[in-house]
């Protein structure tokens, strides 16, 4: 399966529950690491953009003199951006394959992929790709991946959480992709032919919940359906990682966490800028 395929055909998959989440994405909360790095009239290149709400914040904050394009293998989901984004007339949408770009070397000021690389199974390709068409002398790759077997639930009574780690790592090692490419960027830049000293690379952790219960229940009611309705049930069940009664079982313990007035959900995330230096 190519990486353009496997993209098309993540675990997650482009359910209403999936995009739920991803609409909720901005440069300001999803990409804080860069934002000290952003300067106005900058050119971006977006990939894996999918609804593309960071890519408008994006253009946002490089202002009109600016430009942004997002870039994403789903048709559907490119056509959803066109629409949804009409606002921005710096900011651009388009399908396109990461580890073939259309562009020209050195043709963007910043390079950007927010939790893509684990969905794909050549994550050097890309990162090769996205090294060629950055400038060089100071251009910026960005990139932010979770890894969801370094996530823990609480409360967790019964003990499900782990078997839903289990379920979603299996179901996505199943397509090519890696869940653990978060624990393996800095071996990834180095074989796609980045240096040391051009990678500054950081742990940071993302949590729900904790005196939020309108979070909690928003990502309960989220991984719930995703569990039920989504990609990731029809991958799980067919390929034999879980039954439909295992499924459930999932979208429940989701639901009741939720509903938890202790409910809380860390995840760790790698957070890497790449400044090119030649």
């Amino acid at each position: 399966m190519s990486d353009k395929e496997a993209l098309k055909s993540y675990p997650a998959g482009h359910h209403e529950s999936v995009l739920r989440s991803h609409l909720s994405r901005t440069a300001q909360n999803s990409a804080q690491h860069l934002l000290p790095y952003l300067k106005t009239g900058m050119k971006i290149l977006d990939i894996g953009c999918g609804p593309g709400t960071i890519t408008s914040s994006l253009g946002v904050l490089v202002g009109p003199s600016g430009s942004v394009i997002g870039l994403d293998p789903s048709d559907d989901v490119v056509a959803q951006a066109s629409e949804s984004n009409q606002e921005h007339s710096n900011v651009f949408f388009e399908v396109g394959d990461a580890t073939n770009l259309r562009f020209e070397d050195s043709s963007f000021d910043v390079v950007h992929a927010h939790q893509v690389l684990q969905h794909v199974s050549d994550p050097v390709a890309i990162l090769r790709e996205m090294r060629r068409v950055v400038k060089k002398s100071g251009g910026i790759v960005s990139l932010r991946e979770g890894d969801v077997t370094g996530s823990t639930l609480s409360p967790d009574p019964d003990g499900k959480y782990a078997r839903f780690i289990d379920v979603y790592t299996r179901t996505a090692s199943a397509t090519g992709a890696d869940p653990r490419t978060a624990q393996k960027l800095h071996v990834c830049l180095r074989k796609a032919g980045f240096n040391k000293e051009e990678v500054d690379i950081k742990a940071a952790a993302l949590m729900y919940g904790a005196n939020k219960p309108e979070e909690a229940q928003w990502w309960g009611d989220s991984w719930a359906d995703r569990c039920l309705k989504s990609g990731f049930y029809e991958s799980a069940t067919a390929g034999g990682h879980a039954s439909e009664a295992d499924m459930q079982e999932l979208a429940e313990m989701w639901k009741a966490w939720g509903k938890s007035e202790d409910a809380w959900w860390a995840m760790l995330q790698t957070e890497v800028i790449c400044t090119v230096q030649a």
